[in-house]
């Protein structure tokens, strides 16, 4: 591999990255190829490696790269390597990539605020408002100032400056979902749940298009469910339960503003999955869930016991939820009235995930998340995946087991689309907040010294 061109190496390192093989594509992509041309592919396998991994140990090489090629870098090479640095607490290159990114003649507007922000992750709130009033200067206009400026009146503690600002913000740009979204968080931490009930039903019903779509007329409401088990060490912390109990709370009243009338929202806990896989399918196979020792895992299974029971039925992950200007029904998503399952983009093409999926009232996709619901309760009570003892959730409850049902010749899939994650959901569906920053609670660590069953 050592006399290949630098395009080749990075290809290799891609394909081994695609096969979860981050270790060596980090010790192919840190080879000194001294191909300024190839810096911004490199950073990104380094950075994706890097967070397959949960280690950031590579940042020497960033800086070396970063410092050499700064002027070469591309946009979304920058916020990439941000976003890496913020996911790790890592301010100090998390600034650099700020500043960069900031000065950069191409950088989006929503970007513009990127320096500052990260001075105020780094505590400097001084410096942080001396560059939002130099840029409020250049861009008076920006919307982005009013959501910089909570962060730093957030971070001293100023809540009376807090609410003035969020609120004159919210009147100022009232289709910035944004800015709409971080008022909303402010009015349900402070028990503000009717008005912000309100603002989110004047959000989503909020439209330039004098002919826009009404919603689709349909005859069997949508049935939405979301799964949510905080890992024991966040449901110990009660200022971390409190704050996700807060946007559990904003997301619910998302989703009822963009069902409106014609669908039906609900997170369910542990023992409200129990009951209701026992109510859908019989004790058998609430049994088999009660199996189910980690939250993904549970996760798994319920969203299978929802596309199985209900017939216009839509899964996607928590914490999602829908944040957009139209009823949901009127999405380019869902507007077409075709079922729809997702998936990645891997080396050998597109492959099933079980991150969203949705069912348009087609009987015969309710029977075919009905077989890969069985396939799942089989796996579970034989502790067995393709024939094989299994401790992988990959393969006992998640995506692995849709791709085998999906890949099965012997029955006919029903009529779907397929969509690419992540892209064909942005603009669509927006996370509350990151979970993956405890990825030593993520299931693909704990299954490696622990049982992902809850009894031997």
């Amino acid at each position: 591999m050592t006399t290949a061109d630098p395009g080749s190496l990075l290809q290799h390192a891609r394909e081994l990255l695609v096969q979860g093989n981050a270790t060596e594509a980090i010790a192919i992509a840190t080879q000194k190829l001294n191909q300024p041309e190839t810096c911004n592919e490199q950073l990104l396998i380094l950075i994706q490696a890097s967070r397959q991994l949960n280690d950031h140990s590579i940042g020497p090489w960033i800086d070396q790269t970063t410092e050499q090629h700064a002027e070469r870098l591309r946009v979304q090479t920058l916020i990439q390597l941000h976003e890496f640095a913020r996911t790790f607490q890592d301010q100090p290159r998390r600034h650099v990539a700020a500043c960069l990114l900031s000065r950069h003649r191409q950088c989006p507007r929503a970007w513009l605020t990127a320096e500052a922000r990260s001075l105020i992750a780094s505590k400097q709130p001084e410096l942080a408002n001396q560059h939002l009033k130099q840029l409020k200067q250049t861009h008076p206009d920006l919307e982005w100032i009013p959501l910089a400026r909570a962060e730093l009146f957030e971070l001293k503690g100023e809540q009376l400056k807090l609410k003035r600002l969020l609120r004159r913000a919210a009147h100022r740009f009232p289709t910035h979902p944004e800015i709409q979204d971080r008022w909303m968080d402010y009015l349900v931490s402070h028990g503000r749940t009717e008005r912000a009930r309100a603002l989110s039903e004047r959000f989503v019903n909020h439209s330039d298009d004098a002919n826009s779509i009404s919603v689709q007329t349909i005859a069997t409401p949508l049935q939405v469910f979301q799964y949510f088990n905080p890992h024991p060490h966040i449901s110990k912390n009660k200022d971390e339960m409190a704050r996700i109990n807060a946007l559990n709370c904003k997301a619910t009243l998302q989703w009822q503003s963009a069902l409106g009338t014609d669908g039906h929202y609900e997170l369910v806990n542990w023992q409200q999955a129990f009951n209701l896989i026992a109510a859908w399918h019989g004790q058998a196979a609430a049994a088999a869930f009660e199996q189910c020792r980690l939250p993904a895992m549970q996760a798994d299974v319920f969203r299978l016991a929802h596309l199985a029971h209900h017939r216009h039925a839509l899964y996607i992950d928590w914490p999602y939820r829908p944040w957009i200007r139209q009823p949901l029904l009127n999405c380019e998503l869902l507007k077409d009235q075709i079922s729809i399952l997702s998936g990645k983009i891997r080396a050998d093409g597109w492959r099933i995930v079980n991150t969203f999926a949705y069912n348009n009232d087609d009987i015969q996709m309710q029977i075919f998340f009905n077989e890969i619901f069985t396939q799942v309760l089989k796996n579970i009570r034989s502790r067995r995946a393709n024939n094989q003892p299994s401790n992988n959730v990959l393969h006992v409850t998640g995506p692995r087991a849709w791709s085998t049902v999906l890949n099965d010749n012997t029955s006919p899939t029903p009529q779907h689309k397929r969509i690419t994650l992540p892209f064909d959901l942005e603009g669509i569906f927006s996370t509350t907040f990151d979970k993956r920053k405890e990825m030593r609670c993520h299931w693909s660590n704990i299954q490696k010294d622990e049982s992902i069953y809850t009894s031997p």
